[in-house]
């Protein structure tokens, strides 16, 4: 069953507000949504990079001739695994067997991760070409626009949340008292996303 997200941007805003003692909207809000809306994009790119599963997603990868393959998928930036192989290593396989590389294409057994390349893997034995092959990615969340569509991360992070946007409106104040909060507040963030995903 697809997970179902809840959460609401304008939830979490009404939150942060609170925290930060700009919750009056009758006195006219000092930071409007649409900025907090930048900063809510802002937080799931950074959840993107420290807890990376919670934005897992499969696909299928079409073999390229060889053995070194890049995925393509929509808004894919890492690859996670090739779901039914196993993963090796090349420098391993390369000491087993020189040249690995150039060998007779065939189905892919096993696959490696490229080094210092995240949408790049390699397989062996090469490809033919044209063989797919189950992937699962990390895939960069959609871009919110308004404050009624839901935030694709589940409800526990809600606090979290809350927390980065707190911490974000801190940190474009002067005062030193409150940007140490900003700072807090956004390590904050950063110890429940670990926290909830074993990272």
């Amino acid at each position: 069953m697809a997970r179902t997200y809840t959460m609401l941007p304008s939830d979490v805003i009404a939150k942060a507000r609170v925290l930060v003692g700009d919750a009056r909207e009758d006195m006219g809000y000092r930071d409007d949504d649409s900025r907090f809306l930048g900063w809510i994009n802002d937080c799931l790119n950074a959840a993107v990079a420290t807890a990376p599963g919670l934005f897992g997603a499969s696909g299928t990868h079409t073999c390229a001739a060889g053995y070194a393959q890049t995925i393509d998928a929509d808004r894919a930036v890492a690859l996670l695994g090739v779901v039914g192989l196993h993963e090796g290593d090349a420098d391993a396989l390369s000491e087993f067997s020189p040249g690995w590389q150039s060998g007779t294409a065939g189905t892919p057994e096993e696959w490696m991760r490229a080094p210092g390349e995240t949408l790049r893997f390699f397989t062996y034995p090469p490809a033919a070409g044209g063989e797919t092959l189950p992937i699962r990615f990390v895939r960069s969340p959609t871009k919110i626009t308004d404050t009624a569509t839901p935030i694709e991360l589940p409800e526990a992070f809600e606090p979290a949340i809350v927390d980065y946007l707190a911490g974000r409106c801190s940190l474009q104040d002067d005062e030193h008292v409150q940007s140490e909060r900003g700072v807090q507040l956004m390590a904050s963030f950063v110890g429940v996303c670990k926290a909830l995903t074993g990272a």
